[in-house]
C-alpha cells in the first residue's frame, strides 16, 4: 500500500508546493540544499527515510563495509536511503552493486550528501540517486558508516527515519513524520488550486486577478 500512495504522491505533487505548504505550517528549513541533485535513475523520487551517517577515516581499518552491508541488508519496502559523508570529495559513497542490492530488497531511491559512482549502470537499472556528484574512487580506508537507523544531518537538513522523502529536479523536501498527514493533504488541495489559477491565466485572468481570488502562485 505505501508504494501506491507514493506513486501517487509523485504523480500528483512537486516538491515546490510542498515546500510551500511546509513553510506555511512554520517549517521553513526542509529543503536540501541545491547541490544535491539527480544523477541517476528515474527523476522522481518519494518514500520513507532510511538512514545512514558516514565520515572520513584515514587508513583501512577492519572490514571497511561492515555496517554499509548491514544497512542495506535491513531496508525494507518503500524506503529511500538518506545517507551524508558530509560531502566528502575523497570517494564515491555508492554504486551499481549497492543500488541492485537496495532496489531488490524494495527500496526506491537515495538521496545522498555525497558522492556515487557508476552512473551508467545505476541508470540502466532505474535506482534514482540524488547526490552531489560522481567521482570512481572506492570508499576503502577512505569512507565508513558509523550509524544508520538515526537522525542525519543531510544537505543542511535534519532527516529522521521514516521521515517522507519527495526527490525530483526541482530538489528535494523533507516532510516530517508527526506532521505528514496535514502536509500531504495541504499540498494536494493547493495542487487543485493551482490548476484552477493556471486554466484561467490560459484563458487571459491577470495575475493580479487570479492572485485576488485564490492566494495562490
Amino acid at each position: 500500500m505505501d508504494n501506491d500512495y507514493f506513486d501517487y504522491l509523485a504523480s500528483k505533487l512537486y516538491a515546490a508546493v510542498i515546500s510551500d505548504v511546509l513553510d506555511a505550517a512554520g517549517y521553513r528549513d526542509q529543503a536540501l540544499d541545491a547541490r544535491i541533485t539527480h544523477h541517476a535513475g528515474r527523476e522522481v523520487l518519494v518514500g520513507r527515510a532510511a538512514t545512514m551517517l558516514a565520515g572520513e577515516e584515514v587508513e583501512l581499518q577492519g572490514d571497511p563495509y561492515s555496517l554499509q552491508i548491514e544497512a542495506i541488508d535491513t531496508l525494507k519496502e518503500g524506503e529511500v536511503v538518506v545517507a551524508t559523508t558530509h560531502d566528502s570529495p575523497r570517494a564515491a559513497f555508492w554504486g551499481e552493486l549497492f543500488s541492485t542490492a537496495a532496489m531488490a530488497r524494495g527500496a526506491r531511491g537515495l538521496v545522498l550528501d555525497g558522492l556515487m559512482r557508476d552512473r551508467r549502470k545505476v541508470d540502466e537499472i532505474g535506482f534514482p540517486v540524488f547526490a552531489t556528484g560522481a567521482r570512481p574512487v572506492d570508499s576503502m580506508g577512505r569512507l565508513r558508516v558509523y550509524a544508520h537507523g538515526v537522525p542525519v544531518r543531510s544537505g543542511g537538513v535534519t532527516v529522521r527515519p521514516g521521515d517522507l522523502v519527495f526527490a525530483e529536479p526541482d530538489g528535494i523536501v523533507v516532510v516530517p513524520a508527526e506532521i505528514e498527514e496535514e502536509i500531504v493533504r495541504a499540498a494536494l488541495e493547493k495542487v487543485d488550486k493551482e490548476d484552477l489559477v493556471r486554466e484561467e491565466l490560459a484563458k487571459g485572468a491577470s495575475l493580479a486577478e487570479a492572485w485576488a481570488r485564490h492566494r495562490v502562485l
